[in-house]
């Protein structure tokens, strides 16, 4: 996708998705990075002073759909950032290989929550979607 497109649509969503979610209070800097893997990556920078960085690859991105759920999906990583709270704790308290099967733990189980709360958003939520996507192709929602 091009990347000024996607600072545009990712800029524009950004403000009601954080609404949307209940992430008003937390920083979030977006960031295009064409040399990360995946479409989209999360850190979590100051849990205690809610400062998160989103980055996503915006060569990975066919379209604004695929970019509105990257987007949306790296957010519910913040919202679930309690948990990645509770996993740095863990692990200051363990080492070793306990250590890394807490950390796989800890990921798989994340990544299940996102996909079910995923699942439960694309069912309930596609009026507000469809309606954000459209906004940021220039279509009217009339």
């Amino acid at each position: 996708m091009d990347k000024t497109a996607a600072q545009h649509a990712m800029g524009l969503w950004l403000p009601k998705l954080k609404t949307y979610l209940g992430l008003d209070t937390w920083n979030i800097d977006l960031e295009l990075n064409n040399r990360i893997e995946a479409a989209g990556e999360c850190e979590l920078q100051n849990y205690a002073y809610r400062c998160a960085v989103i980055t996503v690859n915006h060569d990975n991105i066919q379209d604004h759909t695929t970019l509105f759920h990257t987007l949306r999906h790296e957010l519910l990583h913040i919202l679930l950032a309690q948990f990645v709270q509770t996993e740095t704790m863990v692990a200051e308290c363990v080492a070793g290989k306990s250590l890394d099967l807490i950390n796989l733990s800890f990921t798989d189980s994340t990544e299940l929550a996102i996909t079910n709360i995923e699942f439960l958003l694309n069912r309930i939520d596609l009026d507000f979607s469809k309606s954000l996507i459209r906004m940021a192709e220039g279509v009217r929602n009339d």
